[in-house]
């Protein structure tokens, strides 16, 4: 299977997410998930859901609201 510019694009994603996840920065979350729906991106991979719900209960909610309102603002 070769890999493909949406997988690169996906692993690029989840890099962002752990690294933000080992600062506990959880606004660039939201600043990403934001932007992710602005530009038309599918929202996070299912490893990125997991390390977001790690930082701390309900961000992976409102990360998913962020995205919304970045798609709605595009």
């Amino acid at each position: 299977m070769a890999y493909t510019k949406l997988q690169s694009h996906l692993d690029l994603i989840d890099r962002q997410v752990r690294s933000y996840y080992t600062k506990q920065d959880d606004q660039a979350v939201i600043d990403l998930a934001w932007r992710m729906g602005f530009d038309g991106d599918d929202f996070f991979s299912l490893y990125a859901q997991r390390l977001i719900s790690d930082m701390f209960p309900g961000l992976l909610d409102m990360a998913s609201q962020s995205y919304q309102d970045g798609q709605s603002d595009s």
